[in-house]
This record gives C-alpha cells, sequence and structure tokens, in this order.
C-alpha cells in the first residue's frame, strides 16, 4: 500500500481533533471517500494506531496522538505522489535546475512507469506552452526545455506565486511585501 497527500492531510486533521463531519468540510471529500481512506490508513498503520468510525463519529486509539511515532519509519512508508505533485516535481528538477528530462532516470526516482510520466509531461507542455516554453524530444527518452529567460522569468514567477502563504508545522510561508 501506499500513502498519498490526502492521508497526511486527514492525519493532520485527526491530529486536531477534527469531527467527521469538520474532516468532511476541510477535504472536500464525500464520507465514503474518507472512510475509505481511513481503511487504507489502518491497513498501513498496523493495530498500534487503529482509527474507528462510529456513526459519524471517529474514535482513535490513544497511541495515536503521537503523530512523530507513525514517522518513525517514514522510509518503510511508500509515498504515491499525484499527477500534480510529480508535474511539480519535473518542473523542479528541470526548469529551476535548467537540465534536461531524462524519462528513464526520472521513472525510477519517482518509482513510476515510463508512459506514466509520458503522459504527465503531454500535461506540462501544454501548461508550458502558455508561457512560451517548449518541451522538445532530443532522443528517445530524453527531452529538453527550449524558452528565453524573459519567458522563464515570468513562468517561474507565476508558477512559484501559488506557493504564497503555505504553511508548515506552524511556520509561515508568505510573500514578502
Amino acid at each position: 500500500m501506499s500513502l498519498n497527500f490526502k492521508h497526511f492531510e486527514l492525519i493532520e486533521m485527526l491530529q486536531q481533533n477534527c469531527s467527521f463531519q469538520e474532516i468532511i468540510k476541510k477535504s472536500n471529500l464525500s464520507e465514503r471517500n474518507i472512510r475509505y481512506q481511513i481503511n487504507e490508513l489502518n491497513d498501513e498503520l498496523k493495530s498500534d494506531y487503529k482509527i474507528k468510525v462510529n456513526k459519524n463519529d471517529i474514535v482513535l486509539n490513544n497511541n495515536f496522538s503521537c503523530l512523530h511515532d507513525i514517522f518513525k519509519n517514514f522510509e518503510k512508508i511508500f509515498y504515491s505522489y499525484s499527477s500534480q505533485e510529480r508535474i511539480d516535481l519535473i518542473i523542479f528538477k528541470t526548469l529551476l535546475k535548467k537540465e534536461s528530462i531524462n524519462i528513464n532516470r526520472l521513472s525510477k526516482e519517482l518509482d513510476i512507469t515510463k508512459p506514466t510520466l509520458r503522459n504527465d509531461l503531454k500535461k506540462l507542455k501544454i501548461y508550458l506552452e502558455k508561457f512560451n516554453i517548449n518541451i522538445i524530444q532530443k532522443e528517445n527518452s530524453i527531452y529538453i526545455l527550449k524558452y528565453n529567460d524573459l519567458d522563464l522569468c515570468y513562468f517561474l514567477s507565476s508558477y512559484l506565486n501559488k506557493y504564497e502563504n503555505l504553511t508548515f508545522n506552524n511556520f509561515t510561508l508568505k510573500k514578502m511585501s
């Protein structure tokens, strides 16, 4: 099994003692989907951290209060990136570092198939074309990015703007004025 961003959001809301209805509201997920995620978490977290749902109420095992215990063996948990997260990683690895895209290497790093990565690149290509940035296939598994520096700067400023006001464990990243 693998965990994704939604699982970690759910864990965070459980840590904040959110009610079942609050979790539904905050996550914009259906009750059924949340129950399914809870089942996935229970499978992954084994018996030490059981989460139970009783008639729209969530009951946690006492051990669940220590979130750091869950991540003690984090390297054993396989995190499954969403398509958008993979695209973000491709942007960070290529545009910010000004590197080419090697399908073979990147598919291994992200632990995904090459066709999945190529589908992500198609989405990214459509998105980048709006900024006059082109993804061009150089060799069978190598892609390069073609752009001028001004277009790159415009794209990066627009793209990074979406990370304005992010919060990480009580640390808030805010846009400078």
